[in-house]
């Protein structure tokens, strides 16, 4: 039986995990959620014995019904086969007796590369071949630097960073290739933020 996607305020509305992962959010801006989540059954007892990236599998095959298995093998080999300087992506280590879960051996040392890494990849699966995006956002830490890190090499999405000039991680477009830009702006992060809000409820933008 086929499975979808529905959103957090509204159960009628179904949706593909491939388009789910292309829209972001639902039109009435709710999450989405798989409905019959609890009905997925993963053996706990055995993930000890699996690496990060059988895990990954193992999950994700659960997580998304509509992607076939090459698909999220390929994306997760993608994202964490050797971005990370650490084998087991997010080891544990115990300092005197307390476990500390190491997040930053990603490409960027952001915690956000566990998820920028491998966003991009299913997002690459999720369009057709004459599909092109392009994301825009704005940051002033490392959100936008894992972004463009995770993004780069994706020949069919763009993405655009604005970045406020004070306060802010500075980027240089030189390393990138024309599909992704940073915007540097003389405007207080808040300001930025809401200004790309609005222009992404904008109905003729969002739907090109």
């Amino acid at each position: 039986m086929e499975r979808f996607y529905t959103s957090t305020r509204n159960h009628s509305f179904k949706i593909s995990a491939k388009a789910a992962i292309k829209k972001g959010f639902a039109d009435d801006k709710g999450l989405f959620v798989l409905p019959d989540l609890q009905e997925n059954h993963i053996d706990i007892a055995k993930l000890p014995d699996l690496s990060y990236q059988e895990i990954a599998n193992l999950v994700l095959e659960q997580l998304l019904p509509d992607f076939d298995h090459t698909e999220i093998a390929d994306s997760v080999q993608l994202a964490y086969g050797n971005n990370f300087t650490d084998s087991e992506i997010t080891p544990v280590n115990n300092v005197d007796n307390f476990h500390v879960l190491e997040l930053f051996h990603g490409p960027t040392a952001a915690f956000k590369d566990i998820g920028l890494q491998l966003l991009p990849q299913l997002m690459q699966h999720s369009l057709s071949p004459n599909n092109q995006v392009m994301i825009l956002t704005a940051t002033s830490g490392d959100t936008g630097k894992a972004a463009l890190e995770g993004f780069k090499d994706q020949p069919q999405i763009g993405i655009t960073v604005f970045y406020p000039h004070k306060g802010s991680v500075k980027f240089s477009n030189s390393k990138w290739p024309l599909r992704v830009v940073t915007i540097l702006m003389s405007l207080l992060f808040r300001v930025i933020s809401m200004m790309l809000k609005q222009t992404l409820n904008d109905f003729l933008i969002t739907a090109i």
